[in-house]
């Protein structure tokens, strides 16, 4: 059976309109929470005010910025100049320390390359082909097991 449209499935159900009780107690008691936390705030409660700047301040996000290299061969060479352009000033050190986070994964990746390349050459010049499997009406009958003979010696 299908629902008729603009009828609700449970007509019984909460009203439109009507608020969560969590909300609306959230409400009720909210001015007088923040009120305490900034009396505990300024009598030194560093947890009071450190839960205060993190609802009323907003965190610092990094921008975008555009930000230009020289060429360089190799990885040390980027990263040695992007160090100094945070030293500089020339470069946020937030940015600076995502540029080499970013230098440090694309030397990783790289050097897997090389590897993955270095086992192909590897595999490729010690590959020996498996023997060929022989038959088992060729390789005869199955061998019986021996049975063991103790012998004792007098003494």
């Amino acid at each position: 059976m299908k629902f008729q449209k603009g009828q609700s499935g449970n007509p019984a159900g909460r009203p439109r309109g009507i608020k969560d009780r969590r909300i609306a107690i959230g409400e009720k008691y909210r001015n007088m929470v923040w009120k305490k936390i900034i009396e505990l705030a300024m009598q030194g409660d560093v947890r009071a005010l450190q839960m205060a700047a993190d609802r009323c301040l907003p965190k610092l996000k990094s921008e975008f910025e555009k930000v230009t290299l020289p060429k360089f061969k190799n990885a040390k060479g980027y990263a040695d100049e992007i160090v100094r352009q945070v030293a500089a000033g020339n470069i946020a050190p937030n940015v600076g320390r995502d540029l080499l986070e970013l230098a440090t994964q694309q030397v990783s990746l790289t050097d897997l390359e090389e590897l993955q390349r270095r086992i192909q050459e590897i595999e490729n010049e010690t590959f020996v082909a498996p023997p060929p499997e022989v038959p088992k009406e060729a390789a005869g009958a199955p061998r019986r097991r021996r049975k063991r003979v103790r012998v004792r010696m007098p003494r």
